[in-house]
């Protein structure tokens, strides 16, 4: 282990696997995340759920979890909460980089209170199926956060959000969601 001639994974017993093994699976693992990234363009993550089953026949769960730990530690690819990518930015159109501007612009200014996607495509008349992967690439690349399928909100917006409501428990231990309501307005 300490001449890196073998990995050991986290688990118990632990998981040893030969160098050359882990260099061979973290090749396999980012042709998958390539493939995947290509299918779901623009977007340039994927859900790693999708990773892990596409990989779970090649290694267990703790190699694998070994895998992407090194990658994203020799920055070959980028993990985000539970969405993983190769370290690139999206490839779009100049339409799409123009409303992805208009996306990040509206969602920050909007603060707390951002409309729906459905409510920004329609204010836009933009296509749904064309607004929804310019989203997630908002979200790829840290500029929003997804709160429900069809809600998303500015970073700093949920963390001032978040921020309100730890004050206002402190103050009203026994709040309830109508006072929660009043309170973020």
């Amino acid at each position: 282990v300490a001449r890196r001639e073998i990995i050991r994974a986290a688990g118990t017993p632990p998981i040893y696997v030969t160098a050359e093994r882990f260099r061979q699976l973290k090749k396999k693992l980012a042709r998958r995340c390539q493939a995947e990234v290509e299918r779901r363009k623009p977007a340039v993550q994927i859900p790693l759920s999708v990773v892990l089953s596409a990989m779970s026949r090649d290694a267990s769960l703790a190699v694998i979890e070994a895998l992407l730990a090194d990658m994203v530690a020799q920055r070959e690819l980028v993990r985000r909460g539970d969405r993983v990518g190769l370290p690139s930015r999206a490839a779009l159109t100049q339409k799409q980089r123009l409303m992805l501007e208009k996306i990040v612009v509206e969602f920050t200014a909007a603060g707390p209170a951002p409309p729906t996607v459905k409510e920004f495509a329609e204010s836009h008349s933009y296509p749904l199926r064309d607004l929804e992967p310019l989203i997630q690439v908002a979200i790829d690349n840290g500029d929003l956060i997804r709160l429900s399928p069809l809600m998303v909100i500015q970073r700093d917006a949920l963390e001032m959000l978040r921020q309100s409501l730890a004050t206002y428990f402190q103050q009203h231990p026994t709040a309830k969601v109508g006072e929660l309501r009043e309170q973020w307005g």
